[in-house]
């Protein structure tokens, strides 16, 4: 096999590896199952939502405005591969 065939070879595998790798970390729950987790902990009206990478660790981030508060907002943080709630900040605005 000539060296170029070989290098090719070895780089196809690389990358299979990597993105094989990649999808290890794909969210096991759904944005609305971690919708619902978020408004269990804070009950109130979602006014953002994404699914990011903090730490690497995948979770989904919702921006909550909590019933009965007219300034405030809360930031709940649920782990994609768990469901477990990571983080809530309250901000008083």
């Amino acid at each position: 096999m000539s060296p170029k065939i070989k290098f090719a070879v070895t780089l196809a595998a690389a990358l299979a590896s990597v993105a094989a790798a990649g999808t290890a970390f794909a969210a096991k729950i759904t944005m609305e199952e971690a919708k619902a987790l978020a408004l269990k902990a804070v009950p109130g009206t979602i006014t953002r939502q994404e699914l990011e990478n903090e730490h690497g660790r995948e979770q989904y981030s919702f921006e909550i405005k909590p019933t009965g508060e007219k300034e405030a907002t809360a930031e709940v943080a649920i782990d994609a591969n768990d469901g477990s709630v990571v983080s809530i900040d309250h901000d008083e605005d």
